[in-house]
Parts: C-alpha cells; structure tokens; sequence
C-alpha cells in the first residue's frame, strides 16, 4: 500500500510539472492538448492550472507550506519570473519555501 501511495505523489509531481511546462507552449499546440483532452473526456489544461492555482491561494491565506506538493507547485510560481504574483505575494512565497525546507533539513538532521 505504501508504494501505491509514493507512486500516486510522484505521479501527482510530474504532472504539475508538465502543466508549468505547458504554460511555455505554443497557443496552437495548447488548443491541441485541449481538444485531445476534452475527446478524452479529461480535465481541461485551464482546469489543470487551477489545481495549482489553489495551492498557491491556500499557502497565500495561511502563509505556510505543508506538504512536498504544495512546495513544488510554490517553487515553479515563485521561480517563473512572467507569473503574475506581486511582489509583495512573490517574496511571502519565497520565506515559505526557505521555511519549509529548513524546516525538513531540521527533521532529517542535516
């Protein structure tokens, strides 16, 4: 069960990096994806980038990271200098990230 569960995360990562990759594709090839997704009858890329948009609105209101997703999906937002956080979101952004990291280098004794 527990290797269900790492697979499922790492599954999860990828995915959400693939859809940061996607924002750099050309608008032709976005409607593409789209119209294979939706014949799928799968989520769309714009609600695809929602999942992530979440994230970035819940760390926001509670200014604290707590899971390696939301790290990962923080850390894409932060790093992607044509996002369209504030500076003043980007730079809160930014101490979660080095909070949360520092604090999982503090578990694991390093």
């Amino acid at each position: 069960m527990k290797s269900k569960t790492i697979a499922k995360r790492g599954l999860k990562t990828g995915l959400q990096d693939l859809i940061s990759q996607i924002k750099e594709f050309p608008k032709d090839l976005k409607t593409a994806i789209d119209a294979d997704l939706l014949q799928n009858n799968l989520p769309t890329l714009k609600e695809l980038q929602g999942v992530s948009v979440k994230i970035i609105e819940r760390v926001l209101k509670r200014q604290q990271i707590r899971t390696l997703e939301e790290f990962y999906a923080i850390k894409e937002e932060v790093i992607d200098l044509n996002s369209n956080l504030t500076t003043e979101n980007r730079m809160l952004l930014d101490r979660c990230l080095t909070e949360f990291e520092f604090s999982k280098r503090r578990k694991n004794g390093r």
